[in-house]
């Protein structure tokens, strides 16, 4: 699942979709939103093609995200651990 804040989307001028989602966050904790689900543009740095895939529209992504074992995702990945961050890790 790929989220996005609504700000970015009107910055990059996407059209959403009006969709109910239900989004199950930390503690398993469930909430339902009206929400926009939008298609969201990635241009491909190998050979310059343009995918597409649908993001969920949320109002924010806040800081307060707990803490995860980075070196074992890149390990279930295949990334070295050089190659994941955040972005208050840089």
């Amino acid at each position: 699942m790929t989220l996005t804040p609504h700000a970015v989307a009107k910055d990059l001028k996407l059209q959403g979709k009006d969709e109910n989602v239900t989004i199950t966050k930390v503690g398993r904790e469930e909430e339902q939103i009206c929400t926009k689900l939008y298609k969201v543009p990635l241009l491909s740095l190998d050979n310059k093609s343009v995918h597409r895939i649908t993001a969920i529209g949320i109002p924010l992504i806040s800081d307060s995200v707990a803490s995860v074992n980075a070196s074992q995702i890149g390990k279930k990945l295949g990334l070295e651990r050089s190659k994941i961050f955040r972005e208050n890790d840089r």
